[in-house]
């Protein structure tokens, strides 16, 4: 599938999983129990897995709706990681299976999403993004990390997801992007005239999370209705090899529509090995206000406009 800027995201393949297995917490699951819990046939309204590394060799499939997906909280925040695979290309967990449905709430919290990019060296659109979200209609993310992805930590897909909440999540080190989302048509070449005929992730707020030495942008999103709010980008856009294009920390692409982008940090944006630059924040859409933003230290501007309409920057903080 074709995707905005020439970027490759492939919907996940199903292809084998093994886990290890350890002494379990009060109340929490084994590997092949929480799998089963997320899938279509699982029983509760809570999946915990218990504490503990698990090597992914096969996508988690979510089947259901009204569940938490969650891991265990010992005596620090992210106890539970999900970690793919040396040679494993597929999502570590999606609902791609439910697409031409719908599924009415989701919650992922307190899980760490490991991309283990050291052992899977392929080009990066052989890979998919470690988590990706098609048709829930109420998502959020909560307390979790997306680390060392050789493409792409969380994505969302505009086939019916809308309604997120990402709050209080590290995305760290991935190849490409941190978090993304677009169509699930091909968005390559298409003009702000198109965007009206296109269905795109509706509704989105990301707050008070950490986006850190991606690739190219922390955050790239072609969304409508969208609130960034009190998140820190630092040293995004680092390292764009194979594209060798300069841009920003975050980019909002030519059909994001209505986007608050409040009381954020952009700072230390480096030039890449190809003396590329990274610009605080770049925006291609319509009706944007940016409001109380800190952009500093960056090696390209602070705040790169092409095509945009409809803008506001303001700064009504006296500090």
């Amino acid at each position: 599938m074709k995707v905005d800027r020439g970027y490759n995201v492939r919907i996940p393949l199903l292809l084998g999983i093994s886990g290890l297995l350890f002494i379990q917490t009060a109340g929490a699951l084994s590997f092949q129990d929480f799998v089963q819990c997320v899938g279509a046939s699982g029983q509760g309204a809570v999946c915990r897995l218990d504490a503990g590394i698990y090597p992914v060799s096969e996508t988690i499939p979510i089947g259901r709706s009204n569940i938490t997906i969650e891991g265990t909280v010992l005596n620090y925040l992210l106890e539970t990681t999900l970690q793919r695979a040396p040679g494993f290309e597929g999502a570590l967990l999606t609902d791609v299976n439910a697409i031409g449905t719908t599924l009415k709430s989701v919650t992922i919290r307190d899980l760490t999403f490991d991309g283990n990019r050291d052992e899977n060296v392929a080009p990066y659109y052989s890979y998919n993004p470690e988590v990706s979200i098609f048709v829930v209609k109420k998502l959020r993310v909560e307390r979790c990390s997306f680390i060392n992805s050789p493409n792409i930590g969380l994505a969302l897909y505009g086939a019916g997801t809308g309604d997120v909440v990402v709050n209080q999540c590290y995305f760290g080190n991935p190849v490409v992007f941190g978090m993304w989302s677009d169509a699930i048509v091909d968005t390559t070449n298409i003009t702000y005239l198109d965007c009206p005929t296109i269905q795109f992730v509706n509704n989105v707020i990301l707050e008070q999370s950490v986006f850190e030495n991606a690739g190219e942008s922390g955050l790239l999103a072609e969304v409508t209705n969208l609130q960034i709010l009190e998140n820190v980008f630092t040293n995004n856009h680092s390292n764009t090899i194979p594209f060798d294009d300069s841009g920003g920390q975050i980019d909002l692409t030519v059909c994001a529509r209505n986007a608050l982008i409040w009381k954020n940090t952009f700072q230390d944006g480096s030039v890449g090995p190809d003396g590329t630059v990274a610009d605080g924040i770049e925006l291609h859409g319509t009706y944007i206000s940016l409001i109380d933003n800190t952009v500093k230290n960056n090696s390209g501007d602070g705040i790169n406009m092409d095509g945009v309409q409809h803008i506001l920057v303001t700064n009504s903080d006296p500090k």
